[in-house]
């Protein structure tokens, strides 16, 4: 048993030993890989300086890229297309550039060689480009051949997904879309990413239990949306929907049960503002008009409520940018949770900067600033540490601790030389082995002294290099931060009409929803009052 355990631990050893980097350029490798996956690719691309490998060529190319700067990556891109490694994945990010810049023709033909050329995640992805390229030329059946070929996982789920909205635009009933849509469900099963794999399900469920509520298939839909998690971005639409089709079954109080549950999200999220008129109206199927009334007046109070939580928000955008207002705001309010005023504001907040992020140009914005943010932190904190360096670059030159040492051997030398004169001079009281003694000592100490002279001058010279060098880097920092905030404002100024025009539609959207509860309102007033005159003639003519 224990040369069994002894050979284990020698394998895992072994294999730990092996997976290490072994050489200083597979460890500034594996640094750039990281940094790059972190989202640093200023990082990266200082790790890969001087390395030149098609590896290295591929992530610094993804790093430019990340940087911004498209068209240095493209030429080591094309470069590693006709190389012998890295060759599907060099295809599939020129394939994306193409594709953003709308080079429809060149991508497909990127992708095609990605798919041939590459295995993996970079096939998957590949093929999922491609039969999203098919499908947005409307190619269906060419898009589903593609589909076909693809192994399970989370890319194939995402294009059985689409294909599924594909299908629902053209066809007539969702049965297609349905089978498209528990293909996707199967697919998922092979996908390694659990949160991901759980994120898209629901999104499919969702789907899934919205055609067949358009089918008017209410039970089958109520089952796709009893399987869709409490804990996800997709269950206020979910549970609303599930409301309408209980409520199309005549299941009134079971509608009223989904939309109570629904009401408890904020009213950024879709469906929370419908669940809360619903309940109005099952009371009202129900012929409780007095509850439908007062459900109504509650969900009109609410509404109300959130006009001046959006007007509240608009302003602070105004006064304090949107980056300010929106996202550094809802990344602190987990501190503020006991406090109820604040408590009712950060929670619209966070689920409204969620809707925001949806939109692509709000999610480059707000990227944009969070970059430029940490940029600018970095570069006060190389201006700090550059000042500190100077300083002791500046103290070091002051208390030299070589000059000491190289004054003590010359000092040393000194007497040696007027001891040898004096055993030289009186050569008769001098024994030669005092006068060999002296003069070896004599002859090591003038070799020490002038390696420390050729030492001293090498380290003035190389302190001097290094201030002056951190001196010009000190200097050049004030220009980029003043670069740096230049970028802030523009990226800033970007994303605050973002935002704004966001809000702004939000509450004509809030506006409507409040229309039509006074429409509701004033509907069961007008019918109470009706019923009222109506039994008051009736009691007169008796009378």
């Amino acid at each position: 048993m224990v040369r069994v355990v002894c050979s284990i631990i020698l394998m895992l050893s072994v294999t730990l030993v092996t997976a290490a980097p072994s050489t200083d350029a597979e460890r500034r490798l594996a640094l750039a890989r990281f940094s790059e996956a972190a989202g640093e690719p200023s990082q990266a691309l200082a790790w890969l300086q001087g390395l030149a490998s098609p590896t290295a060529n591929l992530v610094r190319a993804k790093a430019l890229l990340a940087s911004g700067r498209p068209e240095h990556a493209r030429q080591l891109l094309e470069a590693l297309t006709r190389g012998d490694r890295h060759r599907g994945e060099a295809w599939l990010l020129l394939a994306r550039e193409q594709l953003a810049e709308q080079g429809r023709e060149a991508a497909r033909s990127a992708l095609q060689n990605a798919a041939r050329l590459s295995h993996g995640a970079t096939r998957q992805e590949a093929l999922y480009h491609l039969a999203d390229d098919y499908l947005q030329q409307g190619q269906l059946d060419q898009a589903g051949r593609v589909l076909a070929s693809m192994d399970d996982g989370y890319w194939a789920a995402m294009g059985y997904h689409n294909i599924a909205t594909g299908y629902s635009d053209v066809d007539s009933t969702s049965a297609r879309s349905l089978v498209a849509i528990r293909v996707a469900l199967a697919m998922l099963d092979g996908d390694g990413n659990r949160r991901r794999a759980e994120a898209l399900r629901a999104e499919l469920l969702l789907k899934a239990g919205f055609l067949a509520y358009q089918s008017n298939e209410f039970q089958k839909a109520t089952g796709f949306l009893d399987d869709v998690p409490l804990n996800s971005f997709a269950t206020p639409r979910a549970l609303y929907l599930h409301g309408l089709a209980t409520f199309a079954q005549r299941h009134y109080r079971g509608a009223m049960q989904s939309w109570h549950r629904a009401r408890k999200f904020p009213l950024a999220f879709s469906g929370s503002v419908d669940a809360w008129l619903g309940m109005g109206r099952s009371y009202d199927e129900l012929g409780y008009l007095a509850q439908a009334g007062e459900a109504y007046l509650a969900a009109n109070a609410a509404l109300e409520s959130e006009q001046v939580t959006l007007s509240t928000l608009a302003d602070e955008v105004d006064n304090k940018g949107a980056y300010q207002a929106m996202v550094l705001a809802a990344r602190n309010s987990d501190v503020e949770w006991f406090l109820a005023d604040s408590r009712t504001l950060t929670q619209p907040r966070l689920a409204y900067l969620l809707h925001l992020a949806k939109q692509p140009d709000a999610q480059q914005a707000i990227a944009r600033l969070a970059t430029l943010a940490d940029l600018a932190q970095t570069l006060q904190r190389h201006e700090h540490d550059l000042g500190l360096f100077i300083e002791t670059l500046d103290e070091r030159q002051r208390t030299s601790v070589l000059n000491p040492t190289a004054e003590q051997l010359a000092a040393q030398a000194t007497g040696l030389a007027r001891a040898l004169a004096n055993l030289q001079g009186d050569e008769e009281q001098a024994s030669r082995t005092e006068l060999a003694s002296i003069t070896v000592q004599l002859s090591d100490i003038r070799d020490s002294l002038d390696r420390w002279q050729d030492r001293t001058t090498f380290a003035r010279t190389q302190q001097a290099r290094l201030r002056d060098r951190a001196r010009t880097l000190k200097t050049t920092i004030p220009t980029l931060l003043t670069a740096v905030t230049e970028l802030q404002e523009a990226a800033g100024q970007e994303l605050d009409r973002i935002a704004t025009d966001f809000i702004e539609g939000e509450r004509r959207r809030i506006r409507l929803a409040q229309d039509r509860a006074e429409q509701h309102i004033a509907y069961l007033y007008e019918y109470l009052a009706l019923n009222t005159l109506e039994r008051d003639l009736q009691r007169e003519v008796a009378e």
